[in-house]
């Protein structure tokens, strides 16, 4: 009872909610550092998930919906925003459906439930928050995960720290680099109309960028290099009309032709510059085999989470995939070649028409609307983007598919839906 009072003061449903929704983001990145390893979602479907700490994590999960009833009102009525961009709607009934064609249907068909619910909650907070608001937690989740890193790397140096560079809270390096890459770029178009919040953003800025430096990614600074002249392109687009806009963007296509025949011309110079070998750390070695794999089920390819499966031994459909070091990536270090990989190029077009359609209407928002947030839907896209160009952080239940469903469901909710 005295549980219940006190979550009826209007002033503390508020702080709930906002630590909830913290709370949520910051499990979606991952952390290696307990408990919240153990808090993943993608730990409801593991192998190894006894049935006591099955129910144990299902009981934190509840804890917060009651301390929550609020924010988590006409949940089961938001079901039907995940089709309100249909190709995103019918890519994740073919994920439950890869289950049908997996060599593993069981795990395939867990693995697929998790990432439903995952989408179906992005769904559903997307009704309840505006573009501000969005941007707002994912730029504290930025803050709270560059300041929980530090803290990590400082004081446990043996788990925050790797021969690479400083990974954090984060498995890897170069995942807490494109972290912060984002971070950056984020409060780079918050409002800074106080003293106060100029500090704040001015802070987030600095720290996000040392760590960036101290991750030691290369991919990571060539991702935020990428987001901020987006980010210039996108302030300049707005001050011309649209036939000018489409010089700019014939141009832009015409410097970017350019620029990949000079650097195409001068790759091996390039890679020693940056301390990098052509093959990118021997991923560029396994990529053709990984297509070859896929010519054996082109379609539908092996279902989710079907492919990369190491403890299978001897029937591991990507057994036979190492570069010539003898590596054997535990996955393919590219997201939309892991789609592919799952879902077949079936999949993948289903999701390429899907992020088109969104591009689209995100460089439409920012031209009509007239607050800075605006671009995010947009930015966020092309995020997506680079951080699964040498790494696999699409379609898992990751912060990144979170971020995607968002700005799907956002783009094209009906403002009737919207509560």
């Amino acid at each position: 009872m005295l549980i219940i009072r006190y979550v009826q003061n209007k002033q503390v449903i508020k702080v709930l909610e906002e630590i909830t929704i913290i709370l949520l983001l910051i499990i979606l990145l991952k952390p290696i550092v307990p408990p919240l390893t153990y808090l993943q979602f993608d730990a409801l479907a593991g192998n190894d998930k006894s049935f006591v700490s099955l129910i144990l994590q299902i009981s934190f999960y509840a804890f917060f919906v009651i301390l929550q009833p609020k924010l988590f009102t006409n949940f089961l009525n938001s079901f039907a925003l995940l089709f309100v961009d249909p190709f995103l709607g019918i890519l994740l009934v073919v994920t439950l459906l890869s289950a049908l064609w997996s060599e593993t249907p069981v795990l395939s068909l867990k693995f697929s439930v998790v990432q439903f619910i995952v989408s179906w909650l992005a769904a559903h907070l997307v009704r309840k928050y505006d573009w501000q608001d969005i941007c707002k937690y994912l730029c504290r989740m930025c803050l709270i995960s560059g300041v929980l890193s530090a803290f990590v790397a400082l004081a446990i140096p043996s788990m925050g720290i790797n021969e690479k560079g400083w990974l954090g809270i984060f498995p890897f390096p170069i995942k807490l680099g494109t972290c912060m890459a984002l971070s950056i770029a984020l409060w780079s178009i918050q409002p800074m109309n106080s003293l106060w919040r100029r500090v704040i953003a001015i802070g987030a800025i600095m720290l996000s960028s040392l760590l960036l430096i101290l991750s030691n990614s290369s991919q990571a600074l060539f991702t935020l290099i990428t987001l901020l002249i987006f980010l210039g392109i996108l302030t300049i687009m707005r001050q011309f009309t649209p036939r000018q806009v489409s010089v700019i963007i014939i141009l832009l296509i015409s410097f970017l032709l350019a620029s990949y025949v000079i650097i195409s011309s001068n790759l091996e110079t390039i890679f020693a510059v940056v301390g990098k070998d052509m093959t990118l750390t021997g991923r560029t070695e396994f990529w053709p085999q990984m297509l070859a794999s896929l010519e054996k089920r082109p379609i539908l390819g092996y279902g989710v989470q079907g492919f990369w499966q190491s403890w299978r031994g001897e029937a591991n459909p990507a057994g036979h995939i190492l570069n010539s070091g003898g590596f054997v990536p535990p996955n393919g270090h590219n997201g939309f070649l892991d789609l592919a990989m799952e879902l077949g190029w079936l999949g993948l077009i289903i999701f390429s028409l899907s992020f088109a359609l969104n591009f689209v209407r995100a460089a439409t928002l920012w031209k009509q609307a007239n607050f800075l947030e605006a671009a995010l839907p947009s930015m966020l896209l092309v995020y997506i983007v680079m951080a699964n160009i040498s790494e696999t952080q699409l379609f898992i239940t990751y912060y990144i598919w979170f971020c995607y469903v968002l700005v799907a469901v956002k783009l094209n909710i009906p403002v009737s839906k919207m509560t």
